[in-house]
């Protein structure tokens, strides 16, 4: 909920993004954005959603897992 409420508006565009494209940079999707929320999207704002999509598509694949497994675990880089 922390991650769709900091997401807000982008959310849904940032999601539509990914179905429509196979390879991003932060201008391409700052523009992109730019251009659907008629308003200037900067690529530090882009970066900073994208930290926080980021953390809401781990967040709901960890809990899918959960789900379906009873447990979820994995190993990441520092």
């Amino acid at each position: 909920k922390e991650c769709e409420g900091v997401l807000g508006e982008y959310l849904k565009h940032i999601d539509q993004f990914f179905i429509e494209n196979d390879s991003f940079n932060s201008e391409r999707l700052a523009r992109y954005l730019s251009n659907v929320l008629d308003k200037d999207v900067t690529e530090e704002n882009t970066r900073f959603n994208l930290e926080w999509y980021a953390r809401l598509k781990l967040g709901k694949k960890i809990y899918d897992c959960i789900l379906k497994q009873g447990e979820c675990s994995f190993e990441a880089e520092l």
